[in-house]
């Protein structure tokens, strides 16, 4: 009597039959976790970015309120930010000298975000006009900035300086 040794035609057909059906259930599931993970990233950046805004502010509140030139950390001047008259941070010193300081270009928007998300990449004494390698920046006027994620341009940080709140939110969520 001869023994198999294999598979029948019949079981493989069924093997590659469920594990297509699975590979169909799974790869779709496994395509939305991308863009929850995009959605993660931006909360949790926005979430930091409203942090540090509220410390910065902190630290304004501490130095007697002081508008131009102050130190967030040490004293070094690539740590030093201009603020507006709520004290929210508003520009890096570096890029413009203004006796009333306010968020009121792009640039200013950039810097801001970029200094305060720790993202500067100079060594230098400023972070020049280095963007944000994740997101895009943008002035709305009346003093807001809004920030958008490169890889999902429906997911937006928006920073409202001519507020005592200095809010920060989110759009596309």
């Amino acid at each position: 009597m001869a023994t198999n040794k294999g598979f029948t035609l019949i079981e493989l057909v069924i093997v590659i039959v469920l594990l297509g059906v699975l590979g169909a259930i799974a790869i779709p599931k496994f395509a939305d976790n991308t863009e929850n993970a995009e959605r993660a990233v931006v909360l949790s950046l926005a979430s930091t970015f409203k942090s540090s805004v509220k410390i910065a502010q902190l630290k304004w509140l501490t130095s007697n309120r002081q508008r131009t030139n102050l130190a967030l950390s040490g004293n070094n001047f690539i740590n030093m930010v201009d603020f507006s008259q709520f004290g929210c941070p508003v520009q890096h010193w570096r890029i413009n000298s203004e006796t009333d300081p306010s968020a009121n270009n792009a640039t200013d928007c950039m810097t801001v975000f970029v200094l305060l998300m720790d993202r500067c990449q100079s060594t230098a004494t400023d972070c020049g006009n280095q963007p944000d390698p994740d997101f895009s920046h943008a002035y709305l006027g009346g003093g807001v900035c809004e920030y958008t994620y490169r890889n999902n341009n429906a997911y937006r940080i928006r920073y409202e300086t001519n507020t005592q709140q200095c809010l920060v939110s989110t759009i596309g969520f």
